[in-house]
């Protein structure tokens, strides 16, 4: 795994005058635009300019530690990220795309999705605290749960009405952003750029 990080690297360095392609996988479904055609006996021509030496001894360091045996055995599963968990899930979620905000906002959303995805509903305690807001029992109770199981049962039969409110509300938001994505077409797509 460790020599297909680093090919990557070397794929995106290369250029004409310097192809580095040797580590890259060979063969006609290689990934590699440079080794599907040498696969099949024809020649292939590099347009790309690839990284400049400069950038390349910058990043070299930093992609080198990221390549690192135990931090590569941590993303053997495949799923590296969970989608509920990640910043911008959490950003998106506290300030949508579609609505608009000024700088303050926007400033404040941030630092709380940061605040969030970094603690969890645990540093929210601490902002309280700060700001001299003492937390209720309830709010506690919610915020301590270790686990999204005991916070269900902490909840009893409110879960239930919970539920059904939680569903009408996606189904109006997701009502919403359809109704805006036919008006102007789609505003964000995940990993789209």
């Amino acid at each position: 795994m460790q020599s297909a990080v680093i090919a990557a690297f070397a794929h995106a360095c290369s250029n004409a005058k310097n192809p580095m392609h040797k580590q890259c996988p060979e063969g006609s479904d290689s990934w590699c635009k440079y080794q599907r055609p040498i696969s099949v006996g024809k020649n292939f021509k590099d347009s790309n300019a690839g990284l400049p030496k400069s950038i390349m001894n910058i990043i070299k360091r930093t992609y080198m530690k990221l390549c690192d045996q135990k931090l590569l055995e941590k993303c053997l599963h495949g799923k590296t990220q969970n989608a509920y968990e990640s910043f911008s899930n959490v950003l998106w979620t506290i300030l949508p795309k579609n609505t608009y905000v000024e700088l303050q906002t926007l400033s404040l959303g941030s630092s709380i999705a940061v605040l969030l995805v970094n603690d969890g509903f645990s540093g929210i305690i601490g902002v309280l605290n700060e700001l001299g807001i003492t937390p209720g029992h309830y709010t506690l109770i919610i915020i301590t749960a270790s686990t999204p199981s005991e916070l269900q049962l902490r909840k009893g039969s409110v879960c239930q009405q919970q539920n059904y409110l939680g569903k009408k509300n996606r189904a109006n938001r997701k009502l919403k952003n359809n109704k805006i994505e036919n008006k102007k077409g789609v505003c964000y797509k995940s990993g789209d750029f």
